[in-house]
C-alpha cells in the first residue's frame, strides 16, 4: 500500500511553461491555477502514457495533453476527475475507425473506414493523433484533447450518454432542457456558426463538441447558444467567457454580424437617398430651362 506517497507536482519551470500550452492564464485565478498545475501533474505522473506505431512521444508532447485535458477538471470537486482513463495513447498522425457505428441521420449505420483524430471509450485508453493536437495549439478552433477527455467526464456517471456528473438539484432537467434543444437543431441540419456538425451524430459526441467550443470559443458560443454555455459554466464551474470579454476580446460572430448590419444600414441609406439625388437633379434642370 502506497498510503503516503508525495503528490506529484510541477516544477517551477513546468508551472512558468504552462501559458505557452493554455495561453494567457488569467482564466485561473487564486486556488484554480495551483489546481490546474496539480491536475497537470498528476496525469504527467500517470505510468499507462504510450506511443503507437514507434512514435518518438516526447516529455514536451506529453505536458502539451496533460495540460489541455487538466483544463476540464479545474472546477470540478474530485481529487482525480479522470479517474476513469486507463491509458493515453498518442499516435503521430490519424487513426482509421473499421467498426460500425451510428451516423447523423436517425436509424443508419455505416462500416465504412473513418479517419480519426482521437477516440476512446467509457472504461478504455484516450488516443489523440499529436498531429491534430499541433494543428489546434496554432488555430484554437478546437481541441481533440478536450473532446476526448471530455468523453471521459461523460462515461464517469456509469455511461456515456451526453451527461456529465451535476451538483445541484435542478441541475439535470436544466441540462436535459437546454443540450436537447440545441442538439436536435444541429440535427435538423441547420447552420450552426460554432458547433461542428459531427456534433449531431449522438448525445455524447454532443457533449464533446460543445465542450470544445466552451473553452477555445467560448465568447462566441455565449453569444449565439447563451443557455448552452450557461449550463457548460455550471457543469464545469468555470466562466472562460467573462475572463475573456475582461481582457477585451469580443465575439467573432457578433462582430461578423454587427459588421453585416452596418453595412446593410449604408446601403440602404444609399438607395434611399438615390431617388432624392435624382429628384433635387430634375428640379434644378427645370428651373434652368
Amino acid at each position: 500500500m502506497r498510503l503516503f506517497r508525495r503528490p506529484p507536482t510541477l516544477s517551477v519551470e513546468q508551472r512558468d511553461a504552462l501559458s505557452a500550452v493554455l495561453g494567457p492564464l488569467d482564466r485561473y485565478r487564486g486556488g484554480d491555477h495551483d489546481v490546474l498545475a496539480d491536475l497537470t501533474a498528476w496525469l504527467l505522473a500517470r505510468p499507462d502514457w504510450s506511443a503507437a506505431r514507434g512514435f518518438d512521444l516526447t516529455e514536451d508532447m506529453r505536458f502539451a495533453v496533460a495540460a489541455t485535458a487538466a483544463v476540464l477538471g479545474v472546477g470540478i470537486a474530485e481529487d482525480d476527475p479522470f479517474g476513469n482513463v486507463s491509458g493515453i495513447v498518442v499516435h503521430p498522425s490519424t487513426m482509421v475507425d473499421r467498426r460500425p457505428r451510428a451516423t447523423p441521420m436517425r436509424g443508419v449505420v455505416t462500416e465504412a473506414p473513418r479517419s480519426m483524430l482521437g477516440h476512446t471509450t467509457a472504461h478504455g485508453p484516450v488516443f489523440v493523433s499529436w498531429q491534430a493536437v499541433e494543428r489546434d495549439r496554432h488555430h484554437g478552433r478546437g481541441s481533440v484533447v478536450l473532446h476526448e477527455f471530455a468523453h471521459k467526464l461523460d462515461a464517469a456517471t456509469t455511461m456515456m450518454d451526453g451527461t456529465p456528473r451535476l451538483d445541484g438539484v435542478g441541475a439535470r432537467p436544466r441540462w436535459v432542457e437546454v443540450c436537447t434543444r440545441v442538439y436536435e437543431q444541429l440535427r435538423a441540419g441547420g447552420p450552426d456558426p460554432v458547433l461542428r456538425r459531427y456534433g449531431a451524430t449522438n448525445p455524447t459526441e454532443f457533449f464533446a463538441v460543445a465542450t470544445e467550443a466552451f473553452f477555445t470559443r467560448p465568447l462566441d458560443l455565449r453569444h449565439v447558444h447563451p443557455d448552452l454555455f450557461g449550463v457548460f459554466a455550471d457543469a464545469f464551474h468555470q466562466d472562460p467567457a467573462t475572463v475573456d470579454a475582461g481582457r477585451g476580446l469580443t465575439s467573432r460572430i457578433a462582430d461578423d454580424e454587427r459588421a453585416a448590419a452596418e453595412r446593410a444600414a449604408a446601403a440602404r441609406a444609399a438607395a434611399e437617398q438615390g431617388p432624392a439625388n435624382d429628384a433635387a437633379e430634375h428640379g434644378d434642370a427645370a428651373h434652368r430651362g
